[in-house]
C-alpha cells in the first residue's frame, strides 16, 4: 500500500488499518456465507429426516386402518389375531416417535 499521500502518520495508519477492516468485512461476509449454506443443508437434512419419520408413520396407519377393516368385514373369525396385529403396528408407531399411540 502506498502510504505517501498521506499527509500525517495518523492518516497513514487510519489507511492501513481501513484496509485490513474491509479485508476483515470481506472474510466475515465469506464466514456468514459458508454458515448459512450449512446450515441451510443441515435444516434440510432434518426436514428431509422428519419427511422420513412421517412417512413411516403414515405406514404403520395404514397397516392399522387395514387390520381394522379385515376384522371388521370377517365377523365370524377370531379377533385374537387382529389384536395381534394391531398390537404390533401400535407399538411400531410408537418407536417412531416420541409420543404415544
Amino acid at each position: 500500500m502506498n502510504t505517501e499521500k498521506y499527509e500525517t502518520i495518523e492518516e497513514k495508519i487510519l489507511a492501513i488499518y481501513s484496509g485490513k477492516a474491509e479485508k476483515l468485512a470481506q472474510r466475515k461476509s465469506a464466514v456468514l456465507k459458508e454458515l448459512i449454506t450449512a446450515n441451510s443443508a443441515k435444516a434440510i437434512e432434518e426436514l428431509t429426516r422428519e419427511r422420513m419419520v412421517i412417512d413411516k408413520r403414515l405406514f404403520v396407519c395404514k397397516n392399522i386402518l387395514n387390520s381394522i377393516r379385515n376384522a371388521s368385514s370377517k365377523k365370524n373369525e377370531n379377533f385374537s389375531n387382529y389384536v395381534v396385529v394391531l398390537s404390533t403396528e401400535a407399538a411400531r408407531l410408537n418407536m417412531l416417535t416420541p409420543y404415544t399411540v
